[in-house]
């Protein structure tokens, strides 16, 4: 499921229009001995920055914004070019809580949720409708091979 809406999600932000640039798909990035992946990695040619896109099939939760400042703080050291703008996080999920979500990236000086680029990213709500009919088109193609 994870595959089919990943490459969904990147078809859907690589069609919103000029500007996205496709970067890397489970971009694998080593910190101390731990390796992780960055579910998507795009590039706005506008905003001339990294995009990561975190994608969460459960609710949010403070975790999840931990570890994106983590990817944001690796991202802006090892992957930054000279002259780009500090990276942008987006962390797509099924369902979260606006004060969970407010206190848990409150504090993060890394632009999770940047307000300078919200005229040039997609909104929250055109992300939230596209992540719940990519559920539902996907369950409907499962119940489809299960019959």
């Amino acid at each position: 499921m994870e595959e089919a809406l990943i490459r969904h999600i990147e078809w859907f932000l690589l069609e919103m229009g000029p500007g996205f640039t496709f970067v890397a798909r489970q971009k694998r990035i080593r910190v101390g001995a731990v390796w992780y992946r960055i579910d998507l990695l795009l590039y706005h040619r506008v905003l001339r920055c990294l995009v990561i896109i975190d994608l969460k099939r459960g609710t949010f939760t403070h975790a999840d914004a931990g570890q994106m400042n983590l990817y944001l703080n690796y991202v802006k050291e090892h992957l930054n070019l000279p002259g780009e703008n500090e990276p942008v996080g987006i962390i797509l999920c099924s369902a979260k809580d606006d004060s969970v979500v407010r206190y848990a990236t409150g504090g993060i000086k890394a632009k999770v949720f940047a307000s300078q680029y919200l005229t040039a990213l997609p909104t929250v709500e055109t992300l939230r409708r596209e992540i719940v009919a990519t559920q539902h088109a996907l369950a409907a193609r499962a119940a489809m091979k299960a019959k």
